[in-house]
């Protein structure tokens, strides 16, 4: 039986990232041919079934440290137990596999800045993530990621020539994309039956038209541009947005 271990920070279901990860070990513990462990720092509900977690816990404070420790802690977990295969989903250095999910950072910013106003807010946004030294060691490791990683997976096209254009000593040709895909079993299309109870399961209002949306990171998905436009739209308009981390901005529009 192959040992296989998960590298990220965050065992959780909330997260592309980290849905991405539980769901993968489930499906490797399922499969009956791989002992699968989970390394993380912080652990969110219970695990999969059959897959034993490794918390190395976060005893460092601020994005830095909690970067710097989790890239150490798992370095040495992975060393010590000697994996046949280790899949590396978040900010770690050594790894069989690694998967990309978000771009390379400096285009990232230059992309993602876009979703904040210009003048002082974006002024200030850049400001903050160039004098961050988290996010500075998270770029080092990205380059460290590209030079050692036996196997590169990304998350979308997108991604992938992100990565290349970023690194263009690697070829595209050879790093697979493998796409995220909804979990059928939690999510499917809303069906006209249910609607009325779910409406009032989270207290939604029984008359009016309904716009709903789901994400983790609200300014990068448009939140803040949907709710200015529903201002623009008939009063019988409604907004519900599911995921309430970081929703105090949203809030006070």
């Amino acid at each position: 039986m192959k040992r296989v271990a998960l590298l990220l920070p965050n065992l959780s279901r909330y997260g592309g990232a980290e849905q991405f990860g539980f769901r993968l070990a489930g499906y490797l513990a399922a499969c009956g041919d791989f002992d699968v462990t989970f390394v993380c720092a912080k652990q969110d509900g219970e695990a999969p079934e059959g897959v034993r977690v490794i918390r190395v816990g976060r005893p460092v404070p601020g994005k830095l440290g909690k970067t710097l420790w989790f890239a150490l802690a798992a370095e040495y977990v992975r060393r010590r137990e000697k994996f046949d295969v280790t899949v590396g989903l978040g900010n770690t250095v050594f790894q069989d596999v690694a998967r990309l999910s978000g771009g390379p950072t400096g285009l990232f910013w230059a992309h993602s800045i876009k979703a904040y106003d210009e003048g002082l807010p974006r002024a200030l946004k850049t400001l903050s993530r160039r004098l961050s030294p988290g996010k500075q060691l998270a770029r080092v490791i990205e380059g460290l990621q590209a030079r050692r990683t036996r196997v590169l997976v990304a998350n979308s096209h997108f991604v992938r020539d992100l990565t290349t254009q970023t690194f263009p000593f690697l070829d595209a040709g050879r790093i697979p994309v493998i796409y995220n895909q909804p979990d059928l079993d939690r999510f499917h299309p809303g069906r006209p039956e249910d609607k009325p109870a779910l409406r009032e399961r989270f207290g939604l209002p029984v008359q009016g038209d309904l716009i709903i949306t789901a994400g983790t990171n609200f300014r990068l998905k448009g939140v803040h541009i949907l709710i200015r436009a529903l201002a623009l739209l008939p009063a019988s308009f409604r907004l519900a947005v599911a995921g309430g981390r970081g929703s105090s901005e949203m809030l006070a529009l």
